[in-house]
């Protein structure tokens, strides 16, 4: 399959498909792709070959593309557009535990992740929620070090979903009122 984007026109081409029984038509609208019969493989080549850091396909055939690092980007889904988590098939370069907390809590039907914690999968299964990953590892690390990423850090002794959220909102709040320690 080849799909090349022109980002400089906001549109882009999909050409031949590997698999007649998946085809695709797209429309781009501020980062907003709409197809049908879009599967995983499909939004795991998009997430990498548009270096994106999570791609949302939503029960409806949108498919859109983040790039903010961390959970940014699942905490605003989950704050403006939680329906476009609902049902949805995610594909995000890493999924730790705080990660697959807000998955879950979003609602989401299936997840792939190039790097995924052993700490994400107890959460996911819980929630009878689909994965897969490129790489099982026991613990998310920071780009700089070998040091345990700190939310997986703070989210370390939750037991559930919705402690796991509690906890993250809670530490961007102390966040927001004391930015000196960020």
């Amino acid at each position: 399959m080849v799909i090349i984007f022109t980002k400089a026109i906001n549109t882009f081409i999909l050409t031949k498909l590997n698999d007649l029984n998946h085809i695709c038509f797209f429309v781009l609208q501020k980062n907003i792709y709409l197809c049908t019969m879009f599967d995983m493989r499909q939004i795991i080549e998009v997430l990498h070959r548009e270096q994106c850091s999570l791609v949302v396909r939503n029960g409806a055939g949108e498919v859109t593309l983040y790039n903010k690092k961390g959970v940014r980007d699942l905490v605003w889904l989950l704050d403006n557009e939680p329906r476009r988590l609902r049902g949805a098939s995610v594909a995000d370069k890493v999924v730790g535990k705080a990660s697959a907390g807000l998955l879950v809590q979003g609602g989401v039907a299936e997840v792939y992740a190039d790097v995924m914690s052993r700490l994400a999968i107890p959460l996911l299964d819980a929630a009878g929620i689909k994965y897969s990953c490129g790489e099982t590892v026991d613990r998310i690390v920071i780009p700089k070090g070998d040091d345990r990423c700190p939310l997986e850090r703070i989210v370390l002794d939750a037991k559930t979903a919705s402690d796991v959220e509690a906890l993250l909102r809670q530490h961007f709040e102390e966040m927001r009122n004391n930015p000196q320690n960020s």
